[in-house]
């Protein structure tokens, strides 16, 4: 019974996306939140570096480089300070990302950690029964590398979709 029971319950993930999305945020809501809420601070300031780094790229080329072209006495003191505007935009998206690169790593490292030692004693209260009728490839493959789907997810997926979706409404 408690076999057919696991059964029925993983096949049911596999098609729960979002119940499964949601079980995972509740693992970093427990322990990660802090470091998580941080993180999509640092996605969204690197997503908005991306848009206005774009949006000042016209009024520099409009305003600094155009009036220029065939200028016998150019200033260069309002391009120079631009330039240096988008020097430090680009340092910040730069440190944003390579923040919210390692703190979501460490988050999805942890949580992974998390998931896999709930699973392991769960695994223990199993039936011998439950191991016997399954090879250990299927057991293992329970283990890993349903678990491991979900870093690709927290560490890729996550980031990329705000990113897009901050820079689509921008």
């Amino acid at each position: 019974m408690a076999d057919k029971k696991y059964t029925q319950i993983h096949a049911t993930r596999a098609n729960d996306v979002g119940g499964t999305i949601k079980r995972t945020f509740a693992y970093i809501s427990i322990h990660y939140k802090k470091r998580f809420i941080f993180a999509i601070i640092l996605i969204i300031i690197s997503a908005l570096t991306g848009v206005v780094s774009s949006l000042l790229m016209s009024p520099i080329i409009n305003n600094y480089i155009v009036p220029y072209i065939g200028s016998d006495n150019p200033d260069y003191t309002g391009f120079i300070r631009m330039l240096i505007l988008m020097g430090t935009i680009y340092a910040v998206g730069i440190l944003s990302s390579f923040g919210y690169v390692k703190l979501i790593s460490i988050v999805s490292t942890g949580v992974l950690h998390q998931m896999r030692k709930e699973l392991y004693e769960k695994m223990e209260k199993l039936p011998l029964r439950f191991f016997d009728t399954r090879t250990h490839g299927e057991v293992i493959n329970y283990y890993t590398n349903d678990i491991d789907i979900v870093r690709p997810m927290m560490a890729d997926g996550f980031p990329a979709f705000m990113q897009a979706s901050i820079t689509i409404i921008g």
